[in-house]
């Protein structure tokens, strides 16, 4: 199965993302938020997956 990589700019930069909103969206799209990394000076990744056993 795939997953979603979404790239948001890192704390302290413009159009910062709040954690507790990222979270919310990604719960209320069905999904599951599993790791962050950096991916860039300015930015950070963040792989989303569907839930073990489908949709929710």
């Amino acid at each position: 199965d795939g997953f979603i990589v979404l790239v948001t700019p890192k704390v302290g930069r413009p159009g910062t993302i709040d954690p507790a909103d990222l979270s919310d969206g990604v719960d209320t799209a069905g999904m599951v938020l599993t790791t962050s990394y950096d991916a860039g000076e300015d930015w950070q990744a963040h792989k989303v997956l569907r839930p073990r056993g489908g949709r929710r």
